[in-house]
């Protein structure tokens, strides 16, 4: 079960807002990382940055715990609520 998802830019300072980000959310979701049974991670196409700086949170995390990583790229992550639809869906990038 998805306890909990949030997306966004975080821009310049991302290493440094990343890591209360994600303390935060597990909050939110009254989660610890031990309780996570899977990490789901971007894989691209974004920034290298970006990438190495969540994959190498996901490894933090999951590393311990011996959680499971996932890497999606980024256009199946965003096509995942419309997945098994019925009708036509239109994407415009």
């Amino acid at each position: 079960n998805l306890l909990i998802k949030k997306g966004g830019m975080l821009g310049r300072g991302m290493s440094a807002r990343l890591h209360p980000l994600l303390a935060e959310l597990l909050g939110e979701a009254g989660a610890s990382p031990a309780a996570l049974q899977g990490i789901i991670v971007n894989r691209g196409p974004g920034s290298f940055t970006s990438i190495r700086l969540g994959l190498a949170a996901a490894q933090g995390l999951a590393l311990p715990y011996q959680t499971p990583i996932y890497a999606i790229d980024a256009f199946t992550l965003q096509a995942q609520p419309f997945l098994g639809q019925s009708q036509p869906v239109v994407v415009w990038l």
